[in-house]
């Protein structure tokens, strides 16, 4: 790892200033928005890969139950998620289903309204979109964290109820990922300005 800092920061030296900056805040900014789709699709193969397993043991019908409807935990996080991130960002939530049992096509479901200009309200769908893998991934973490200070059998298998549970319901859906690569098209070169721009004020300082 030292080494790859070594050789990036001898690529940046010798190249001419801003253009080192402008190189560096468009790699940042690239890999942060590749980070998240990237993550829910690796989450997205682990449930494919475990619903695979499941159905081969006890059928297609106990599986979607298992891995929808037994981890509801992790879906109520997932829409919690949203509609946070939603309300943190200035949107408006209008409506919030944390879980349904009785629909296979839906789990749960966050409807909110974007609000401000193009740029305030293509943040909101940036954040909204991304936000259970944010979330649930950090819960997950979290929890495996302090499985390091259980004492007792019973609470490793709540441990690891709660881990599947997260890491089920971390990934991005079809409208999930729609939105997140709508608000690219404004928010990418939105970022990589006021990236560029940070980098030379503290270059200033």
């Amino acid at each position: 790892m030292e080494s790859l800092n070594n050789i990036i920061n001898d690529i940046v030296n010798s190249m001419p200033f801003p253009i080192n900056y402008l190189i560096l805040s468009i790699i940042g900014v690239v890999l942060l928005f590749t980070f998240f789709p990237l993550l829910g699709y690796i989450i997205n193969k682990f449930e494919d890969f475990e619903f695979i397993g499941l159905t081969n043991l006890f059928g297609n019908k106990a599986a979607t139950f298992i891995v929808n409807r037994l981890t509801f935990i992790g879906v109520i996080t997932h829409e919690c998620a949203h509609a946070t991130f939603a309300w943190v960002c200035g949107a408006k939530v209008s409506r919030i289903k944390l879980l349904t049992f009785f629909k296979d096509d839906e789990l749960g479901s966050v409807q909110f309204i974007p609000g401000g200009g193009v740029i305030k309200q293509n943040l909101q769908l940036f954040f909204t979109s991304c936000a259970p893998v944010i979330v649930n991934t950090s819960l997950s973490i979290l929890t495996i964290y302090y499985c390091k200070y259980i004492t007792h059998w019973y609470f490793y298998i709540l441990a690891g109820y709660l881990i599947i549970s997260f890491i089920n319901h971390a990934s991005m859906s079809k409208p999930d990922l729609n939105l997140y690569l709508k608000s690219a098209k404004v928010i990418i070169p939105f970022l990589i300005a006021i990236t560029f721009l940070c980098m030379i004020l503290f270059r200033q300082v």
